[in-house]
């Protein structure tokens, strides 16, 4: 049987307006060019589901989240980037069979993201961003036991909006959805995340 599900089997039969911020350099450049640098903390909700002896298995938690991006302006104010994110929930909650069961702090599921895609700005300095790429499962057990699923494929979509605190850094808040399929063994999970990110950028 496949190990993730496994793991998480055992787990449960045990257990307006936007101000721009002080100091805006320039709320509107006129263009973004060159290298371009992102990093977006935040917190997401996030949920899987695998169909395991023809029952749900679900796992869900709120999580802490960090992305890095890279990349270069092709043009004014379109970037090809590439970008890691990370998210890790501790103590999820698992559901099977309709029992639900609320794991120790010391069980941490992650969600790992390998993406390539495109960020375009507005000339509000509203960003929009998409990404495809690879995506990976882990859950870490109380005994220190790690299981990951194998490589799945996933998709990123994202909103924000930067203000400018100097000439080329701006700081902002965005929403980013980020959704996919792993296989594990015989199964799949379906996975999605909801974040909200502070974002700082040098562009």
């Amino acid at each position: 049987m496949y190990r993730s599900a496994c793991l998480l089997l055992a787990l449960a039969g045990t257990a307006a307006a936007d101000p721009a911020p002080m100091g805006v350099y320039n709320t509107a450049p006129e263009a973004h060019s060159g290298l371009f640098l992102r990093a977006t903390p935040g917190i997401a909700a996030s949920a899987a589901v695998a169909s395991v002896d023809n029952e749900d298995l679900t796992i869900r938690g709120g999580a802490g989240r960090l992305g890095l991006a890279a990349g270069w302006a092709v043009q004014p104010r379109l970037i090809i980037l590439g970008e890691l994110v990370g998210h890790a929930t501790v103590g999820p909650e698992l559901e099977y069979k309709g029992d639900v069961t609320m794991t120790d702090d010391n069980v941490t599921w992650g969600i790992s993201y390998a993406g390539a895609g495109v960020n375009y700005y507005l000339p509000s300095n509203l960003y929009l961003t998409g990404t495809a790429g690879a995506l990976v499962m882990s859950l870490e057990t109380e005994d220190g036991t790690m299981s990951s699923t194998n490589t799945g494929f996933g998709l990123k979509l994202g909103v924000g909006k930067e203000w400018m605190v100097a000439q080329k850094v701006g700081l902002g808040l965005g929403v980013e959805l980020l959704a996919g399929s792993v296989p594990d063994g015989d199964t799949n999970w379906g996975v999605a995340t909801l974040g909200l990110t502070f974002s700082a950028t040098y562009n």
